[in-house]
């Protein structure tokens, strides 16, 4: 995967699959960090950038800070075992009385005949 396919608006439009996982409760920021220090670990997954345009630059510092009632969102890429790489995007979500949540997007413009998932 090159520079030019992670910016290029085209491999973010569409539907997308999504890895959901809900953090219960509200409001525990040490934990959705250690969520993104194990994600930044991980042999599968290269990034967690600011912007599609700091593919392979400027990763974020961990940990962040996650406001009540916010979004953040991020980008990174996936290594499928097959050997394609994926560009996805990472979002935190805390909604204020209810859950934190981490989701893993990938656009379906990315997924391609040729990758079996």
């Amino acid at each position: 995967m090159n520079y030019s396919e992670v910016i290029n608006p085209d491999n973010w439009i569409g539907g997308f699959y999504e890895l959901s996982i809900e953090f219960h409760p509200v409001g525990d920021n040490k934990r959705l960090n250690d969520a993104l220090v194990s994600l930044q670990k991980s042999k599968f997954f290269n990034g967690i950038w600011k912007e599609r345009q700091d593919f392979q630059t400027h990763s974020i510092s961990l940990p962040i800070k996650i406001e009540d009632d916010s979004v953040n969102h991020f980008y990174g890429t996936l290594f499928i075992p097959d050997g394609n790489t994926l560009p996805c995007a990472i979002t935190i979500i805390r909604i204020d009385g209810e859950s934190d949540w981490l989701d893993i997007s990938i656009t379906t413009s990315n997924i391609r005949a040729d990758i079996s998932l």
